[in-house]
């Protein structure tokens, strides 16, 4: 039964809409409904919004592929996959947040730096061990 992922992704999409609503306030309170209209805050949050939906279906995505992968392991190695995935879901919610802060809050650049290196580590990092795992468990 799959359990991990869907909780994050639920998550994350409820995160998906407050992004969304804030690039909704700035529309409004700038008076601007499509592009920037030169407001370097309705820019940022834009690209904040945009940031997360260009990255965020294709981490889950692959926890998603490696928690059906590792559905009958049992024991240490289904413990193992288990908190794997939920760390890797943990990182992720944590970088897109912190991403959007960097993104949006002034004096908070290096949060989007640390939002973007966990979100790009939890791709790579999920991405090699899918690959791995689907190459084991051909053999």
């Amino acid at each position: 039964m799959i359990s991990i992922v869907p909780i994050y992704a639920a998550i994350l999409a409820l995160y998906y809409i407050r992004l969304t609503f804030n690039t909704i306030d700035q529309r409004r309170s700038n008076k601007v409904s499509r592009g920037n209209g030169g407001n370097e805050d309705l820019d940022k949050a834009i690209r904040a919004h945009g940031n997360f939906i260009e990255f965020t279906p294709i981490a889950l995505l692959l926890l998603f592929f490696i928690e059906t992968k590792t559905l009958g392991y049992t024991g240490t190695a289904g413990l193992v996959w288990a908190v794997s995935i939920h760390a890797w879901c943990l990182i992720l919610l944590v970088g897109r947040y912190l991403h959007a802060v960097g993104m949006t809050a002034e004096g908070k650049g290096s949060f989007r730096v640390r939002g973007m290196v966990s979100t790009i580590g939890v791709i790579v990092s999920s991405a090699l061990s899918l690959f791995v795992l689907s190459i084991w468990q051909l053999f």
